[in-house]
């Protein structure tokens, strides 16, 4: 699910920027998951997961940007 909501992100950034966004700025954008299944949520706990960073210095001073 990580993955996806930074493809979703990615493709609206891409949008605003063909639209002319881009010029004044792109948005800062904050994906946010509802599950409401009977189930345990077992997807990834985010991007962290997918592709880990080196460090946790690389890890801590991205941690406000995930």
């Amino acid at each position: 699910m990580a993955q996806r909501m930074r493809d979703y992100v990615e493709m609206l950034r891409e949008r605003l920027a063909k639209a002319g966004v881009a010029e004044r700025g792109l948005p800062r954008v904050l994906p946010i998951v509802v599950y409401s299944g009977a189930e345990r949520w077992t997807a990834s706990g985010g991007m962290d997961d997918l592709a880990p960073l080196p460090s946790s210095a690389a890890r801590l001073a991205l941690a406000p940007y995930q």
